[in-house]
């Protein structure tokens, strides 16, 4: 069975109908949300070497991407402040006119790319939060022997029953959210050399490179969240009378 649908260039436009989304009552209620702990900027300096596998003219674009793989919140004892430990890389698409010949003393050349994924590690104090962390809460296991002997007093003691109690507690993990990526670099070719041994010719004053030196600051926006239960206070609607009151008594020395 086949069936053939008819092409069209355009799509048929129509209005969405608005629909009222069915709601509780929340006044009073309590809800388990994640809430913010802290959001913080963090610098990360970064510096690498780019080999191109083939000779480079001139870089025409970069496409940058960060991508955080790791971003754990840990807390010290004893006051100390809590540690943020963040990992990942910056990707890079670079496109490159790689030159070809010479002709007439124009280069000619062909556009290339290549991708490549710098890596990036950073611990970060953070000096204080908007909302306190709940826990964690530690485990614990207690254990009790029981005394059993017979009525002879000469038999020996006997530790042969055993009581244990154990508490787990499951703690809600912290977890971050990447808010915003801001990146200012510096790149300067390590092994630049006239493009004229490269051709075997001399029409040009162009220079070409295959490696490149990259300094980078990454500064990087990050919310720390947690999952938390927060309780909704009783909303009080003040009646119109009140209101009223509130707004025009003064003015006409009226009490209503």
């Amino acid at each position: 069975m086949s069936v053939k649908l008819t092409k069209s260039a355009t799509i048929a436009e129509d209005l969405a109908v608005t629909i009222k989304p069915h709601t509780t009552q929340f006044h009073g209620t309590h809800v388990k949300i994640p809430v913010v702990l802290a959001e913080v900027l963090v610098q990360i300096p970064m510096h690498s070497i780019i080999k191109f596998d083939h000779p480079v003219l001139e870089i025409k674009q970069i496409k940058k991407n960060v991508k955080v793989t790791q971003c754990r919140l840990l807390q010290p004892s004893h006051g100390a402040h809590a540690k943020l430990f963040i990992s990942g890389f910056v990707r890079k698409n670079i496109q490159y006119a790689s030159p070809m010949d010479i002709v007439d003393g124009e280069i000619n050349s062909r556009i290339l790319s290549t991708t490549v994924e710098i890596p990036f590690e950073k611990v970060a104090i953070v000096p204080k939060f908007l909302t306190s962390p709940e826990g964690p809460k530690y485990n614990t296991r207690r254990e009790s022997e029981v005394l059993s002997h017979n009525n002879d007093c000469c038999d020996e003691v006997d530790f042969n029953e055993f009581h244990q109690q154990s508490v787990e507690f499951f703690n809600e993990d912290i977890f971050c959210e990447p808010i915003k990526s801001e990146i200012v670099e510096i790149d300067e070719p390590l092994d630049a050399k006239p493009l004229k041994k490269l051709l075997h010719s001399c029409d040009s004053d162009e220079s070409f490179f295959t490696k490149i030196e990259e300094k980078m600051i990454l500064d990087l926006t990050v919310k720390v969240l947690q999952k938390q239960q927060i309780k909704f206070p009783r909303y009080k609607a003040k009646s119109k009378k009140k209101r009223y009151s509130k707004k025009y008594g003064k003015k006409y020395g009226k009490k209503y």
